[in-house]
This record gives C-alpha cells, sequence and structure tokens, in this order.
C-alpha cells in the first residue's frame, strides 16, 4: 500500500472516529457517563503550552494557548476543579463531592509559568506540576526533545542523488538527511545514543549534534522552549498556590530502574521542597510505567498518591498510587477532549473488562519504538 493510500485510510479512519462522537454526544450519551461517573474525580494531564507554534511540531506534547483556554471553558461548565491535595483528602477522607476535576502538567516546563500560569489565573484555576528536579536544579536543556526538534528544523539536503549521507556525532551508521523518514531516524538514533550518555554529557552531546546539523544552539537555548522552571519559578508559583509535586530527579521509570527508583524520587522531593517550601508528596510515573511492587517504594519515600497514564475516573476504591488520567494535547480534537473526559470510554472498557473497574492494569514496557522523549 503507497503512502497516500495509507494516509488516505487513515484521514477516513478519523473522520468516521469523529462522527460517532458527535452522535454519541449528540444522543446524550457524554452527558449521561459523566452522570454515572459523578462520584469519580477525572484527573486531567497536560505536557507544554506552545510559547509560538511548539504546538503544530509537536501536537502530542504542546498545546495552544486558546486550545488550553477552550479546555478550561469546558470544565468550568461541567466540572468543578480542584485542587490534588483537595482530592487525595477527599480520598482519605471516604467521601468524594459529585463532578470534580484536577488539572495536572509533567515534567515542568518554563513554558508553564510564561503560559499556562497565566491562562489559570484567569479562570481562577489550580493545578499541579510534576517536576523533574534535576533539570530544575541544573538548568540544562530537556535533551531528548530538543534533539528531535533541532532535526525536525535542519534543512534536508537536495535528495536528487547527488547529496551523500553524513557522519553525526554519536552514531556509527551515516544518516541521509532527505525525507521525513530520514529526519524521524536520525532523530530516533541521537535520542538512543542520548540514552547512553551520563547526565553531565548530554548537553555537550546535544550542541555538538546542533553544530553538524548547521544550528545556532546557543540561539535555540535563548528561546526557552525546552528549559525547565528554575528554583525562583517553582517558589513564585507555589506561593501563588500552584502544586509543585515529583516527576523524579533523573526520570527514571520504576520499572527498569527499580533499583534505584526510591533514591531518585526521595532526591526530587527534598529539592522540590527546598524550592517551593512546601510538602511535596504526590508522584508521577515517568514514561507512565508502573508495577504494584512500586508502591511499597512510593510509601517509603513518604507519597500519598502516584498518577497513571491510563484513562478513567477515580473513585474511593482507585488505588492511590495507581491514579487515572486523561493525557490532552493538540492533537486531540474538542469533541475527542470531551469523550475522554466524559469516562465514556472508560465505562466501555470497563463493561469488557469489569477486573479493571477499581484497579488499572500495570504498564511495563512501551506499546511502541518511535523514539523517546526523555
Amino acid at each position: 500500500m503507497t503512502s497516500w493510500m495509507v494516509a488516505l485510510a487513515m484521514n477516513m479512519k478519523k473522520k468516521f472516529k469523529l462522527g460517532l462522537l458527535w452522535l454519541a454526544r449528540g444522543l446524550g450519551l457524554f452527558w449521561l457517563a459523566r452522570r454515572l461517573t459523578r462520584h469519580g474525580i477525572v484527573i486531567i494531564g497536560w505536557h507544554a503550552v506552545s510559547m509560538t507554534d511548539e504546538h503544530q511540531r509537536f501536537p502530542e506534547l504542546f498545546i495552544a494557548p486558546e486550545t488550553l483556554r477552550c479546555r478550561l471553558r469546558y470544565l468550568q461548565q461541567h466540572f468543578e476543579i480542584i485542587s490534588l491535595d483537595e482530592a487525595l483528602t477527599q480520598y482519605e477522607r471516604g467521601a468524594i463531592r459529585p463532578g470534580q476535576a484536577v488539572l495536572t502538567f509533567d515534567d515542568g516546563y518554563y513554558n508553564f509559568a510564561h503560559q499556562a500560569a497565566p491562562i489559570l489565573r484567569q479562570f481562577q484555576a489550580t493545578a499541579t506540576v510534576y517536576l523533574l528536579s534535576s533539570h530544575m536544579v541544573n538548568q540544562e536543556p530537556f535533551h531528548a526533545p530538543l534533539i528531535k526538534d533541532m532535526v525536525s528544523l535542519a534543512p534536508l539536503t537536495n535528495g536528487c542523488g547527488d547529496a551523500q549521507d553524513v557522519r553525526f556525532p554519536g552514531i556509527q551508521t551515516p544518516q541521509a538527511l532527505q525525507t521525513e523518514a530520514d529526519r524521524k531516524a536520525l532523530a530516533g538514533a541521537a535520542q538512543r545514543h542520548l540514552s547512553t550518555l551520563p547526565m553531565e554529557a548530554r548537553t555537550a552531546y546535544t550542541r555538538q549534534l546542533a553544530e553538524s546539523l548547521g544550528l545556532d544552539f546557543e540561539a535555540l537555548s535563548r528561546q526557552q522552549v525546552w528549559r525547565s522552571l528554575n528554583c525562583d519559578e517553582v517558589r513564585r508559583l507555589a506561593e501563588d498556590g500552584f502544586g509543585m509535586q515529583l516527576h523524579g530527579h533523573h526520570h527514571l521509570n520504576v520499572v527498569d530502574f527499580a533499583d534505584r527508583a526510591l533514591n531518585d524520587v526521595t532526591t526530587c522531593r527534598k529539592l522540590v521542597e527546598a524550592a517551593s517550601g512546601r510538602a511535596a508528596q504526590h508522584f508521577c510515573y515517568p514514561s507512565g510505567f508502573w508495577t504494584r511492587e512500586a508502591w511499597q517504594m512510593l510509601q517509603a519515600a513518604g507519597m500519598r498518591s502516584a498518577t497513571t497514564t491510563r484513562q478513567g475516573p477515580n473513585f474511593i476504591t482507585t488505588p492511590p498510587f495507581a491514579l487515572r488520567r486523561v493525557l490532552d494535547g493538540e492533537e486531540q480534537s474538542q469533541i475527542e477532549f470531551e469523550f475522554g473526559v466524559s469516562s465514556l470510554r472508560w465505562l466501555i472498557h470497563t463493561f469488557f473488562h469489569p477486573e479493571r473497574r477499581h484497579s488499572p492494569s500495570e504498564k511495563r514496557a512501551r506499546y511502541h519504538e518511535d523514539g523517546v522523549l526523555f
């Protein structure tokens, strides 16, 4: 099947799905699902809010400011937005008020302070930020997505047969850069090499790769797209009522790095609490990987909750170390977002898998290999 046929099939599938969602909403199924799950708290997860056009280049990771406003207008019409601390207090008391939602942002990008926080203040809404403390303290960029961005910005060679493959640092095999498929292959290879380097060597490698791509690393850094909140920004946000919580020190998932996870979470907690001046007792699993074996480690680290990437509402019966979230980005349309937060998908899923009604399934590995974010 040719590429245009694949694209056509995917486009038709997308239109068919959207048509079903519009029909479901028109029939009142979104409302019915919200009603049936009203005593479950919906947690929404984002990563970053665009400062320029990042949501066009990375729609799975970024959301446009106006899209975020649209999401918040919808949430305020149908939910009471509460803090994660308030949600856990209700869990621990054993009584959840109906129709509530919690907002979260992963990784602690600088754009949360620059873009997301002002919009949230306009809506008088609070949110939790899950921070990577190594980036917060060292102010090194988020290397893996920066590499992907650099490769996307690098000019393609002419592709007329006279262009030769190029050797890039850290990659043994010369790489072509003539098509979008070449871009994806190069970004994946560079990210895989990055993952083998010690943390203190990653900025130097990223700078070297930028030079080989003909890009100005310092100019890219000044845009601040891929930098973290710093300690002063974390403190000011905490004073403004935003929750500063934990995503680990080095983004080590608790499956592949089970032996280092406790130290990673403990270090993150110490640094985030020092920066924010507030208690940090909520954790977000890096890469969404989690197992029940990790719960003992989280208890030892003093955690009250941990969020996964499984979709659906959270009830009194949902384990606090396996909280579900609805992840969102610019790649989702408004109707798809409404479908997600309605919990209709979860109701359908648990009808066929009743054993997952109370606790979501574990995630021990990636579902596909298309590069990594960290």
